[in-house]
C-alpha cells in the first residue's frame, strides 16, 4: 500500500500503486477483484494490515500468500514456516 515498498517489491521504479488503486476503483462494480499479495515477514507487515482494510472497504476478495523460497527467484526475506504463517 506504500509507494516505496510497492516499487521495491515489484522491482520497478515506475510501479505506481495509486494508479492501480484508481483503476480498481473504476472497474470494481463490473468485475470480481481478487487481491493476492505475498506476505514477507519484516518487509510488508504494515502494508498487509492496510491492504486488509482497503479490501474490506472496497469489497475485494483478499487471499494472502506466504513468501516461499525459489532458487531462481529473488530472496528479499527468509521463508516463514507454513505452520507459523497459517496461525497468523
Amino acid at each position: 500500500m506504500r509507494q516505496d515498498i510497492a516499487r521495491k517489491l515489484s522491482g520497478s521504479p515506475s510501479y505506481d500503486i495509486e494508479k492501480i488503486k484508481a483503476v480498481l476503483s473504476k472497474i470494481k462494480d463490473r468485475v470480481k477483484i481478487i487481491i493476492a499479495p505475498v506476505f514477507m515477514q519484516g518487509l510488508n507487515n504494515d502494508d498487509i494490515e492496510d491492504l486488509i482494510k482497503y479490501c474490506k472497504e472496497n469489497k475485494f476478495e483478499l487471499l494472502i500468500q506466504n513468501f516461499m523460497f525459489n532458487k531462481q527467484g529473488r530472496k528479499p526475506v527468509k521463508e516463514m514456516d507454513i505452520d507459523v504463517f497459517s496461525n497468523i
